[in-house]
């Protein structure tokens, strides 16, 4: 079983540049190889029987050198976590002692248990990666500042060194988050330090480093508050907040940052830090990323209970409502948005007690996360506005498209789209789910589509 980068990204009409680079890696990777490509190579070396299939950037294979081997993979594909565990966890005990198999397993069933928030057997999972660690390669990850010294004095780091580092400051961060912003230092100086003896782009060693920045900037909310809000600005060395994408995972990390700090009763945050968060909660909000909405939802609330505890009931009135009204526009099946919204309402009582004002209401804005909208060509003139895309709502049929902006509506029947059923091979999406609409008047700030399906009406926000 393996997966690896899929040739045809760097041949595709429209190269992402970051699927690219991540196909390319630099040092890392020999060659590429296209699923034909993979499906020769597999043969040449014995495994003739194989799958291979290609998803989005990567190739995922399973290969065996008879017909039953595949099959017995093949007709039961969901990976058992626990047998993965088992099997990293023997390998790494069966490994002659201090050896490169070993500090590898080691490391790798460590960042698996934590991964799979099983800390309990991450706990020895660590005393076995530090022995081991500290043996190959002289790094002892119980004394994280003594081991960036180590990579200061010139020490050359380890490769694992990185997640090592990163995974043990997330299984420290709920007891000790001084211990664990510590760590997350660590993962970002080895980071830093394997990039500067090996000359390699590293997209995996980039998410780390970003991750780790992150996560100290949620383990000092805690541990050091007044560190916090400074801490958000190191991110922008991994993050250009010139790409849209960047800019709105640096906001997402500045907003869960705010949400700790509140969460914690730390109400002095840097009127700075609470600008970026009120300027990112909305696309936060009404994001199609399951993630980025939570934060934003917290946010919403959070906005509103600082204020509400520094005598400001207003402006919480303002917080609550946003907070509810958009818990409201979320899926049914969001119980943390239904939760939310019924904390933010008794909020929005206790404010109204404390002599709030009722804040001015605007158009609440709904996401459906099963509608996906995908924008082909878009242009403006002085009488209205154009849209051309497609937007399925999974396997439902669409039976008419109708794009709202304000109180305008303009509809249509739905138009095939081969190329949209195609994107979706293993599903039974409908091609019927195209449309090209033009609406009168201006673009205004809120623009969202509905979908008239036989399960009833589906609305989300066209971005």
């Amino acid at each position: 079983m393996l997966t690896t980068p899929a040739a045809e990204v760097m041949t595709a009409p429209i190269a992402r540049e970051e699927e690219a680079v991540q196909a390319l890696s630099a040092g890392f990777h020999q060659f590429l190889a296209s699923a034909r490509g993979l499906e020769l190579l597999l043969d040449r070396a014995g495994l003739t029987h194989h799958r291979v299939l290609r998803q989005g950037a990567s190739l995922q294979a399973v290969a065996a050198a008879t017909e039953s081997g595949l099959a017995a993979v093949v007709e039961n594909p969901v990976l058992d976590q626990a047998e993965l565990l088992r099997y990293l966890d023997e390998a790494a005990g069966m490994a002659p002692p201090g050896s490169a198999l070993a500090c590898g397993m080691a490391s790798r069933h460590f960042r698996a248990t934590v991964m799979l928030g099983d800390f309990e057997a991450a706990e020895k999972s660590l005393t076995r990666l530090r022995d081991v660690m500290l043996a190959r390669h002289a790094f002892d990850l119980d004394d994280p500042r003594a081991a960036m010294a180590e990579l200061a004095a010139g020490q050359r780091p380890a490769w694992n060194l990185i997640g090592a580092a990163y995974s043990k400051g997330i299984l420290e961060l709920q007891h000790d988050p001084a211990l664990a912003v510590s760590c997350f230092e660590l993962a970002d100086a080895a980071a830093l330090a394997w990039r500067a003896v090996t000359g390699l782009l590293d997209v995996d060693v980039w998410n780390l480093r970003e991750l780790s920045l992150g996560h100290r900037c949620l383990a000092l909310a805690t541990s050091d508050p007044e560190a916090a809000a400074p801490a958000t600005d190191r991110l922008a060395q991994v993050l250009d907040e010139r790409a849209a994408p960047d800019a709105l995972r640096l906001g997402w990390w500045r907003v869960r940052t705010f949400n700790e700090l509140v969460a914690a009763g730390h109400l002095d945050v840097p009127p700075a830090l609470v600008a970026e968060v009120e300027a990112a909660v909305d696309t936060l909000v009404w994001s199609s990323d399951a993630s980025y909405r939570r934060s934003g939802l917290d946010a919403l609330l959070l906005l509103g209970i600082r204020a509400l505890n520094t005598a400001e009931p207003t402006v919480a009135r303002q917080w609550f409502t946003r907070c509810f009204r958009a818990c409201d526009g979320m899926p049914e099946g969001d119980a943390h948005a239904r939760e939310l919204g019924a904390t933010a309402r008794r909020h929005d009582a206790m404010a109204v007690e404390r002599g709030g004002a009722e804040p001015a209401t605007g158009e609440v804005r709904h996401l459906d996360p099963g509608v996906v909208v995908g924008l082909d060509a878009y242009w403006c003139d002085a009488s209205g506005f154009y849209l051309r895309g497609f937007a399925p709502a999974g396997a439902d049929p669409v039976r008419s498209v109708t794009l709202c902006s304000g109180d305008r509506r303009v509809s249509q029947q739905p138009t095939d789209r081969a190329d949209v059923a195609a994107l979706y091979p293993d599903t039974s999406v409908p091609a019927a789910c195209g449309f090209a609409l033009y609406v009168p008047g201006r673009p205004g700030d809120h623009l969202s589509l509905e979908l008239d399906t036989p399960a009833g009406p589906r609305r989300t926000r066209v971005e």
